[in-house]
């Protein structure tokens, strides 16, 4: 991912002579030298014509373009934008503004100029609106996936299963996480505005639909550990499935439905054969064992998947006949990422089972 452009403000006045100079009615876009005025409240103004009438534009510039930053910069703006000068109007300059962000400053009645070339300006009979992307194209591949991360993970499902407000010893206990890792989560849920914090000081999910939204779209695959075969079926299978998760347990040995083994049991939808597994080293000796497998590379009945992260151990959820599963969560995100029949499945699964149980800040 390329460096975000200079915020400087020479720059930003050029950007706006260059996205103002297809406007006939504009003209003459000046930099307010020294003290911009305005009791400090403001980064920048620009002095201008519009339709023969003087107008000061006054721009607010962040690094950040995340909605809790866009918000306090509105906020100053507005103050600045409620004194004695006629003609003014304010815009938010930042890198890049997403449009949950471009929706804060709307509803405040802002303009913005990202140097990703999204733009909105609209006074003085006078609108340009440009859509160029609603990806950031700053953001490093580290920064996109630090929130979905295994160890993030687990501090997130914690929150989707259970109401708080977390303290951030309390979440770093449940998860088994630091406390570091859970005060990075913690801050970048906060900046997109997707928690908040309780007035006793503890943390809750906001909008945690928009949370599974981003994770689904982050989320890879899971590896593959074994594919296999096997001539097993109806009752026997059953029969040697109950027999795989009692020796399992007996033997301290991990192994887990998965995917759509747990999707057809719980919330049916698009029939997808063979059984899938998450299982550590001895579970798959005992699948092996029990579900009398042969390898397979390719017509598999059998999928074994590497686990990400050993959290999802803790978050397994017991299932009639002494079978275990991953959580909800996980299990929306798997079947999400193994194409689009996947994808039907799993839309099915979080209307039935996900949705209902997510926890939303009250």
């Amino acid at each position: 991912m390329k460096s975000a452009p200079s915020l400087d403000v020479a720059e930003i006045a050029e950007r706006l002579r260059n996205l103002l100079a297809v406007v006939p009615i504009a003209s003459g876009v000046n930099t307010r030298d020294g003290d911009v005025g305005f009791r400090g409240e403001v980064d920048a103004a620009f002095d201008l014509n519009v339709s023969g009438k003087a107008w000061t534009l006054l721009a607010e510039i962040n690094s950040s373009g995340q909605p809790r930053h866009v918000r306090d910069a509105a906020l100053r703006l507005r103050r600045a934008l409620e004194t004695d000068h006629a003609r003014t109007y304010g815009i938010i300059v930042a890198p890049f503004l997403s449009a949950q962000s471009q929706e804060i400053l709307r509803s405040e009645g802002l303009g913005w100029m990202d140097l990703a070339g999204n733009s909105r300006i609209s006074f003085g009979g006078m609108h340009i609106e440009i859509e160029k992307t609603q990806r950031d194209p700053f953001t490093t591949k580290r920064a996109q996936q630090s929130l979905f991360a295994p160890k993030s993970a687990r501090v997130l499902r914690a929150m989707m299963t259970n109401p708080g407000p977390w303290k951030v010893t309390e979440l770093s206990a449940r998860a088994g996480v630091s406390l570091g890792q859970v005060s990075n989560v913690r801050r970048l849920l906060l900046d997109k505005e997707w928690a908040e914090v309780d007035p006793a000081g503890g943390l809750r999910l906001r909008q945690p639909g928009a949370v599974l939204d981003a994770w689904r779209d982050a989320v890879r695959p899971p590896e593959v550990a074994m594919r296999a075969y096997t001539t097993l079926h109806g009752s026997e299978l059953d029969s040697q499935m109950r027999e795989l998760f009692g020796r399992a347990q007996l033997a301290g040995a991990q192994v887990l439905l998965a995917g759509h083994s747990v999707a057809r049991r719980l919330a049916p939808f698009a029939r997808i054969s063979g059984e899938f597994f998450y299982a550590d080293a001895n579970g798959i000796e005992l699948i092996k064992h029990h579900l009398r497998t042969s390898p397979a590379d390719r017509g598999e009945n059998i999928t074994v998947f590497q686990v990400p992260d050993d959290g999802l151990w803790a978050e397994a959820l017991n299932r009639p006949q002494g079978m275990h599963s991953a959580g909800l969560v996980q299990t929306y995100l798997d079947l999400w990422s193994t194409g689009e029949r996947g994808r039907e499945a799993a839309e099915h699964f979080r209307r039935e089972l996900l949705d209902p149980s997510l926890v939303t800040a009250t």
